[in-house]
């Protein structure tokens, strides 16, 4: 697990679309992933921000595509909602949950 300071460093680079700092936190932090911030977790914040490179790296790296936020949704309904097709693609394709637990 990465650091809180790791988490938001992660999360700025992902609403900044910083590719090369994304990848640099995960070399440093790889179990960053699954730590998740205030119910949203990396997948989520670039489901909403639509930037598909960088979600291609953090599912290399084995990103949970069915987590749930505190709102209980995925990071593909989290992409719906942002209208980020070309996300709902590739977690389509990674078994992104489509729908919420019951």
């Amino acid at each position: 697990m990465g650091s809180d300071s790791d988490v938001q460093a992660l999360l700025a680079a992902i609403a900044e679309n910083k590719k090369p700092d994304v990848e640099r936190i995960l070399e440093k932090s790889p179990g960053i992933l699954e730590n998740t911030k205030e119910g949203q977790t990396a997948l989520h914040m670039v489901a909403k921000t639509g930037n598909s490179d960088i979600c291609e790296i953090l599912l290399q790296m084995k990103a949970n595509t069915s987590a749930e936020n505190d709102r209980k949704l995925t990071p593909f309904l989290e992409a719906v909602i942002a209208g980020s097709y070309s996300i709902l693609e590739l977690l389509k394709n990674h078994g992104g949950a489509t729908a919420r637990s019951p």
